[in-house]
């Protein structure tokens, strides 16, 4: 995924970098301009989805993410736990982008996050 994988003719899918950021804001902002400035800026300083792919190599993501709920970083949480995709044309101009976003419900100290007790 990081390198990209083939979509419909020549575009590929793959994990935005930095240099992306512009054309992805772009693109995202023509869709949705209700968009978190946090998160386009930690894709720009290439912060975003980093903790989303060390999850996904294994590392275990809890220390982290209470470490940020108590610093109260959880907006920088939730870039880096966010995907960031662009397709790709076969000049490798950005022609499409996604950004996949968790649910506030997800991180801890959230208003919605309930906490669960395993003794109850």
């Amino acid at each position: 995924m990081l390198d990209g994988v083939p979509g419909l003719g020549s575009v590929s899918i793959g994990f935005a970098v930095p240099a992306e950021a512009d054309a992805m804001t772009t693109l995202l902002k023509a869709a949705d301009d209700d968009l978190e400035a946090g998160l386009l800026e930690a894709l720009a300083r290439g912060e975003c989805g980093t903790w989303l792919l060390d999850g996904l190599a294994g590392d275990d993501l809890a220390e982290p993410l209470v470490r940020a709920a108590a610093a109260g970083g959880l907006q920088r949480a939730a870039g880096e736990l966010s995907l960031p995709l662009v397709a790709r044309d076969s000049h490798g101009q950005v022609v499409g982008a996604l950004l996949g976003v968790p649910p506030a419900q997800s991180l801890p100290g959230s208003p919605d996050c309930r906490a669960v007790d395993s003794t109850s």
